[in-house]
């Protein structure tokens, strides 16, 4: 997260927290609701398993220079689609020293949450860790939650299985992680060796318990540092990563084509301007739950380099390639920011944003698809029914078979009485294609097993 404070390093403005009506440049209203002020900065957004909205932020109680100093982890949730939150909650701390903020990821098939926190010596800020100066270094630490972010386990240390000794500063995000169909979770990070910066992932291929990393995307020129990530459609993963290279103002783009393990060479976009500044880059929609791909991208859209301003929400209908929609939303000052896809199928963004700063508060929004378009488009949900289970005992064997379908279904098994996690059939016994018919077979049991088909 570096050089967050930039030429506005000591100011420290403190709003009234309340809900502000904010008019967009074409008349559109919509309803912020300013959850923090300055100097609280670095929001990551994210929906729980259980629907609830979760917004996380660095609760800056002292701040040396570069990101060094006392602060905490902090979280407030929200039941209503962001109308109410709860009270700020701290879910990481130690001492005055820094608990940084950070990436969050969902397994879905266990509905467990882990959250990322970069640690440091109070003091011990960027410059000094990648020059050596530092009493300390950077590590990387890892929080759970099994009840949908209501409490967090205590941070547990994974610096050895991500960082390599060469590698200095280290920070995770600020982003929202994905999971991939094959059930690998993938999650943002970025690393220096020396002055050096590089985006990377890590990543788990058995639910949480191990993480690795890959090496940072580079084209040979260091300087691209904060990244997101989404998985685009043909099985690749697309990276727009924040440039500080100081030679070119657009987001730099890397594609993985072997889900996260390795990163392309970066090129730098034609269309995403970048004054220095972390953006937010997430899915809203894709085949078959929906007609349409749609990428939703959000920043500050200035070419001019640490002029933050103009925070404009972008739409891709073509897995990034172009930008169709553009839309300015908060036309003052605006620096990092988070998007997310609400239950109630709008998407949300948590910004910082102000007048005097770009950090003044940060502020959560909503809108729909259609506003965000002017109208063009609207949400296509698409029906689409699973393919109907059959099965039969074949001697002492469950035999399920379900008819073939261009959509690649995966089956799943859980063991009652009570159905709780789901688990993937296929990991456990075998499945195979037979007559033109998916078929799963395992021994006979004399207890309560149900199954069911998932899509993508």
């Amino acid at each position: 997260m570096k050089n967050r404070y930039l030429s506005n390093n000591l100011a420290f403005i403190y709003l009234i927290v309340g809900t502000i009506i904010c008019q967009v440049c074409d008349g559109q209203t919509f309803v912020t609701n300013a959850l923090w002020t300055s100097p609280n900065r670095i929001p990551v957004l994210c929906v729980a398993p259980n629907g609830g909205l979760l917004a996380f932020v660095e609760n800056r109680i002292i701040v040396t220079n570069y990101d060094g100093g006392y602060v905490n982890v902090t979280l407030r949730r929200s039941m209503d689609d962001g109308t109410n939150w709860t009270p700020m909650q701290t879910i990481a701390s130690d001492g005055t020293n820094t608990f940084s903020c950070g990436a969050v990821v969902t397994d879905t098939n266990t509905g467990t949450m882990f959250f990322f926190a970069g640690w440091g010596l109070f003091g011990d800020g960027e410059t000094a860790i990648d020059n050596k100066t530092s009493v300390g270094t950077r590590h990387m630490y890892l929080l759970s939650s099994t009840n949908s972010g209501t409490n967090w386990s205590a941070p547990v240390e994974i610096t050895s299985s991500v960082k390599q000794t060469n590698w200095d500063w280290c920070d995770p995000g600020p982003a929202t992680g994905i999971q991939l169909a094959s059930g690998r979770l993938i999650v943002p990070w970025y690393y220096s060796i020396m002055t050096n910066y590089y985006p990377s992932v890590m990543y788990s291929d058995d639910d949480g318990t191990t993480w690795l990393s890959s090496v940072g995307a580079t084209n040979n020129m260091a300087g691209y540092d904060e990244c997101s990530v989404v998985a685009l459609t043909n099985g690749n993963l697309m990276m727009i990563t924040r440039n500080d290279t100081k030679i070119t103002t657009f987001m730099g783009i890397s594609i993985s084509t072997n889900e996260g393990v390795a990163w392309s060479p970066i090129t730098n976009s034609t269309v995403l301007s970048d004054s220095g500044c972390e953006a937010s880059f997430i899915r809203y929609t894709a085949p078959p739950g929906y007609g349409k791909t749609r990428l939703i991208f959000a920043n500050p859209d200035s070419p001019i380099l640490y002029n933050r301003v103009l925070g404009t929400v972008r739409i891709s209908y073509d897995e990034g390639q172009t930008w169709a929609v553009s839309k300015l939303y908060y036309p003052n000052m605006f620096g990092y920011s988070a998007l997310a896809i609400l239950p109630n199928h709008q998407w949300g963004l948590l910004s910082e944003n102000g007048t005097s700063t770009y950090y003044d508060q940060i502020s959560f929004m909503s809108d729909t698809l259609s506003n965000l378009t002017d109208g063009a488009d609207e949400l296509d949900p698409q029906t689409v029914r699973p393919p109907m289970l059959k099965f039969s005992i074949v001697s002492a064997n469950l035999v399920l078979s379900w008819p073939t379908s261009s959509i690649p279904y995966s089956l799943q098994e859980a063991i009652g009485p009570v159905v709780t996690n789901w688990t993937s059939a296929a990991g456990v016994y075998s499945v195979s294609i037979s007559n033109g018919q998916n078929q799963f077979s395992h021994p006979y049991t004399n207890h309560n097993e149900y199954f069911r088909l998932k899509s993508p």
